[in-house]
């Protein structure tokens, strides 16, 4: 076997290679009340590596948008967001919308198995300590949850969600 030396390309030369990837459905995330303005920041991030539609931040706080503008490494000003109560999201017309919760529940199916053909999906993650609001639960169509092998029984949220939209956008 030719082992050729590994060297890590820069971002201009990533820039100029880089596949021109197709979605293969709209994907937006809904995170409701993080505690965490690291995780929002994490989420931004990840909006843009993955080209998310959209960010429907569901929490009535102020967050420090400078910080996470920065620890975000500015995508947040490349990702389509708005902020948002719980009533104001749920009144939104979901007609045309999937919403899966990433969430173990009696009924979760395991994202290993999760297949998707919507068209639309809108992941909803929950709150660091207490999961996705019970309200906001009940109308997800469905929920997902990833199996975890050791002794803990959860992750990080901005972990999880990485998993997750790798998954569906796969």
């Amino acid at each position: 076997m030719d082992k050729k030396k590994k060297v890590p390309i820069d971002h201009h030369t990533y820039q100029r290679i880089k596949p021109e990837l197709k979605r293969k459905n709209k994907l937006s995330l809904v995170i409701d009340n993080f505690e965490s303005e690291m995780n929002v920041a994490h989420i931004f991030r990840l909006g843009d590596a993955f080209k998310l539609e959209h960010i429907y931040i569901l929490s009535d706080r102020s967050y420090p948008w400078k910080k996470i503008a920065k620890w975000s490494r500015s995508t947040s000003d490349k990702t389509d967001f708005s902020q948002m109560n719980i009533n104001q999201y749920l009144g939104l017309n979901h007609d045309h919308n999937t919403l899966i919760g990433l969430e173990w529940t009696q009924h979760s199916r395991s994202i290993s198995s999760y297949e998707s053909n919507e068209e639309s999906i809108h992941l909803v993650l929950g709150n660091e300590r207490f999961g996705i609001n019970p309200i906001l639960l009940q109308t997800c169509d469905y929920c997902i949850h990833i199996p975890m092998y050791g002794n803990n029984s959860s992750m990080n949220v901005a972990m999880a969600a990485g998993i997750a939209v790798a998954q569906i956008s796969i």
